[in-house]
């Protein structure tokens, strides 16, 4: 197997973690570490290419998250967590809402069509997102965890020689893509940002949403490489 192939399905897999843990719960330490890490951002540059980020705009939220912990690192951990509370769990108004069916359907509800199509997914590659039955399945972190997972099982398929069932899971990961989080994270993102202008978790979504648009042209070399 080609190295490129392998050195590509790695940053995948460290990315879609990082960002799945991102939006999934509160940040702790660990987190806050992997982000400012060299590998997070060789992994971003890799997916999207070089100057294809605004440089200037990651290297400064990077660098502005190194002076406050310096300063205040349990402080700043602190107001992290009032702001994913407030952003993504409530109990006052979101400023958008991270769930697919929200985003598409016109009645703005949970648990619509979109939901049971995800489940499927989900449940057709043997996962069940933690919080399942509490939580829609549809939901940001789950639909970024499902793309982690298949990605991880990649690299293993691949480590054993397993190219063929690697590429038929790239397949499926690009295919849910197109379909789903292609399909409402930018209209999610636009929301969010016309609120939350300047916030950590803004700045975050921006970069998540040029990472889905590129990959999903990657994911269509690594396909054609593998076959």
């Amino acid at each position: 197997m080609d190295s490129d192939i392998k050195i590509a399905l790695a940053a995948r897999e460290l990315a879609y973690g990082v960002f799945w843990r991102l939006f999934s719960e509160e940040p702790d330490f660990e987190l806050l570490k992997t982000l400012q890490c060299e590998e997070f951002e060789t992994a971003l540059h890799l997916i999207v290419g070089e100057g294809a980020f605004d440089e200037d705009c990651l290297e400064g939220l990077v660098g502005e998250m190194a002076r406050k912990m310096e300063l205040d690192a349990d402080g700043f951990l602190d107001e992290l967590k009032s702001e994913y509370t407030r952003d993504f769990v409530g109990p006052d108004k979101l400023p958008a809402y991270p769930w697919e069916s929200m985003n598409i359907e016109g009645d703005k509800s949970l648990f619509q069509d979109c939901t049971i199509e995800v489940r499927r997914e989900f449940v057709r590659h043997g996962l069940q997102p933690v919080h399942h039955g509490s939580v829609a399945d549809d939901h940001l972190a789950f639909e970024l965890h499902f793309l982690f997972k298949l990605t991880e099982e990649c690299v293993h398929l691949v480590d054993e020689g397993g190219s063929a069932q690697a590429r038929a899971l790239l397949e499926d990961e690009r295919s849910f893509a197109s379909r789903h989080l292609l399909n409402w994270v930018p209209a999610y993102v636009h929301d969010f940002q016309k609120k939350r202008d300047g916030s950590f978790y803004a700045f975050w979504l921006g970069f998540l949403l040029e990472l889905l648009k590129a990959d999903h042209g990657l994911l269509g070399e690594l396909i054609d490489e593998m076959a």
